[in-house]
């Protein structure tokens, strides 16, 4: 059994506490999601039981034979690497006998010495299924989205995103006995999510993950583990089962204060009132001592902030807000539209669905008329008012100006108080 304890851990940041005297053991094998708001101490959490970072105090128990394998976004120093080699070095052991068994296999004739290591290295080879790891680790990386025939090319040409791909594929081929995943979802599309949560139901190992996508953690996660009011509880999932049972917990709490308060009050008034009679003299010290027993039970605040959107049209539109007429888009060779036709209704929601590279983002600055299309036309209807939110706020976000007046240059009626209530 290789369960992780921790015992007494608190953490803070400054004066900020994140949480306190925090005891659990996390049981070998079984899958937990951590969740909380930005900034509760998710990721910190990881990086206590990493070892990356010390505790403020207690301390974390890890068996010492543990492999824990944590996601790192040190892709520079494997740019010149072919992307199967980077995720081959994921077994350090099986890639150096990999290596050097390539090395041999490429020279002509032997020496009795190498024919020797040959076979030793053979032998070693089959037991750490070194004849199969090679498929194994290819079908990881086709997996989440990076084709066959790019696995032999050096990691620098890909992109930021697809590098950090590679990493993910490259700490699911070690096979860790603890696997820590800090918002793995974030460069990947619809299909290598869904591919990596059945990875992940079939996963031996231990599984601490974060995310912010509640459908995924359901699949991937049994157990919740939810940092607020300053400690961290562990539920069974799924998250709605989750929120339902903390909530009710949050309600007994709470009635417990109540009714302890109303106690204190009772027990107050009667030493107040019969504490200086003879007759009552024996009472009053008994309810005293009551009192006294009667500890005070504080409910921190909670971490969580619900904000509230509220989308509010112009005016209603034309019954047809958006038509899209024979729209294509090449890039070089690369043709990502072809002759895209469609109308959007009034009060219809549409979500754009494919992997990545397909055209997607590209759509929609043709529709916003950020970028020109090869062929055909988009047409707004009577009264239709887009807004846009992109992918990359780069080109509008002005680097020299406060938070504050940069909301406020975007909607000036807000106001200074209205920009900064807008931003808390």
């Amino acid at each position: 059994m290789m369960n992780l304890s921790l015992d007494q851990i608190s953490h803070r940041y400054g004066d900020r506490l994140l949480f306190e005297n925090v005891t659990l053991q996390l049981k070998d094998g079984e899958h937990y999601a951590i969740v909380g708001a930005n900034g509760a101490g998710k990721s910190t959490l990881l990086r206590l039981i990493s070892g990356d970072e010390a505790a403020y105090s207690g301390s974390i128990s890890r068996p010492s034979k543990m492999h824990i394998g944590v996601l790192r976004q040190d892709h520079f120093a494997y740019e010149e690497c072919k992307i199967l080699d980077v995720v081959l070095m994921g077994r350090k052991k099986f890639y150096e006998l990999h290596t050097r068994r390539e090395e041999l296999l490429q020279k002509l004739d032997l020496s009795d010495s190498e024919g020797l290591e040959m076979a030793e290295i053979e032998e070693q080879y089959a037991s750490l299924d070194g004849y199969s790891a090679e498929g194994e680790a290819t079908r990881i990386l086709v997996g989440l989205g990076i084709e066959q025939e790019r696995h032999l090319e050096p990691l620098r040409v890909l992109s930021g995103g697809f590098k950090l791909r590679v990493l993910l594929a490259r700490l699911l081929f070690e096979q860790p006995d603890l696997l820590l995943l800090d918002e793995p979802t974030n460069h990947l599309d619809l299909d290598s999510i869904v591919w990596l949560e059945q990875y992940l139901q079939e996963f031996q190992g231990t599984i601490l993950l974060v995310s912010h996508d509640h459908e995924f953690l359901d699949k991937a996660s049994q157990f919740y583990l939810d940092i607020d009011y300053q400690d961290i509880r562990v539920y069974r999932g799924p998250y709605h089962k989750f929120i339902a049972q903390k909530l009710q917990d949050i309600e007994i709490l709470d009635k417990t204060r109540v009714n302890q308060d109303k106690r204190r009050e009772e027990l107050s008034r009667f030493i107040e009132r019969f504490g200086a009679k003879a007759s009552k003299a024996t009472q009053a010290q008994s309810k005293r001592k009551q009192l006294q027993k009667l500890e005070e039970i504080e409910i921190p605040q909670t971490s969580r902030r619900a904000p509230h959107f509220q989308f509010d049209i112009c005016r209603e539109s034309g019954i047809t807000p958006l038509s899209v007429s024979k729209v294509s888009k090449s890039f070089g060779n690369n043709k990502v539209l072809n002759n895209i036709n469609f109308e959007i209704g009034r009060g219809e929601k549409i979500a754009i669905l494919g992997p990545n590279g397909v055209g997607k983002s590209t759509l929609l600055k043709i529709i916003m008329d950020q970028l020109k299309s090869d062929d055909g036309n988009v047409e707004w209807g009577y009264e239709a008012h887009p807004a846009y939110f992109p992918q990359d706020h780069h080109d509008i976000l002005n680097g020299n100006q406060t938070l504050a007046d940069w909301v406020m240059d975007q909607e000036p009626s807000l106001g200074i108080s209205g920009s900064r209530k807008l931003l808390g």
